[in-house]
């Protein structure tokens, strides 16, 4: 193949970046746990994000592996702890509770009981990885971004300190922290798929604190949840053909 037919010829093997996708679906899945959280629900109503957590959890999947195949280790990690995990679970407890509804049987006591200590530690994990996500994030890529997903963090924080007995308010405090975030993911998102639409920049999304990592950091490379990328950048594949002038002088070796 010449030169001239290889530039002709439509690009092959690309993806565009998952980033828009893996924020608004993480933020649906957290605005459909508000009502839960805050209390202005019965318990049992997690039977009713079913119909939410079940589409998304693939999709989730899907938009870890495309991060990870990009090389974006810090947003594939991310996405995974509070995407596929931590909002995972609430696809779980929507199964168990739908199974209680059908036998007509209660979970025993101590399960209940001794689970909120489970998920204590749980979330313990995930609000440190949030914290550290949220510390790279506002030094590297964006302040409020970074910011929002720390706000996350200590959310998850509080909610574990709740599981284990230390007051409510706590819970309902953690519950703030999430709805931040969720926030937070639903308006990167949508600026990140208008970004991507339109080749321009859309909405604000805030610069990083940190000029010596600002100067490392790649405007267009792999992006945080929640924090400022070009969605439809293209990532070829590795064994895709190249193109013009590269694949001219790979023939002419």
């Amino acid at each position: 193949m010449s030169a001239d037919q290889a530039s002709a010829s439509p690009a092959q093997g690309t993806w565009c970046s998952p980033g828009a996708l893996g924020n608004l679906t993480i933020g649906l899945l957290i605005m459909a746990m508000v009502p839960a959280m805050f209390d202005l629900v019965d318990p049992s109503t997690v039977i009713m994000t079913l119909p939410w957590t079940i589409p998304a959890f693939p999709v989730l999947l899907i938009v870890v592996v495309l991060q990870f195949r990009e090389g974006d280790v810090v947003g594939a990690t991310a996405n995974g702890v509070l995407g596929v995990v931590l909002m995972g679970q609430n696809l779980v407890r929507g199964l168990l509770a739908l199974g209680v509804v059908f036998t007509g049987h209660e979970l025993p006591g101590a399960a209940v009981t001794d689970g909120l200590k489970v998920d204590g530690f749980v979330y313990l994990v995930g609000g440190i990885v949030l914290l550290t996500v949220g510390w790279l994030a506002a030094h590297a890529v964006s302040l409020p971004g970074g910011v929002a997903v720390a706000i996350g963090g200590a959310g998850f924080l509080c909610v574990s300190a709740a599981s284990f007995g230390l007051g409510s308010a706590l819970g309902r405090t953690g519950s703030v922290g999430l709805t931040v975030i969720a926030v937070w993911l639903l308006y990167s998102g949508l600026a990140m798929l208008i970004s991507g639409a339109t080749d321009r920049p859309s909405l604000p999304l805030g610069r990083p604190l940190g000029r010596a990592l600002r100067s490392r950091a790649d405007p267009a490379g792999p992006q945080t949840p929640g924090l400022p990328h070009r969605p439809c950048d293209v990532h070829r594949h590795p064994r895709a053909p190249l193109r013009g002038a590269e694949q001219g002088k790979k023939e002419s070796t």
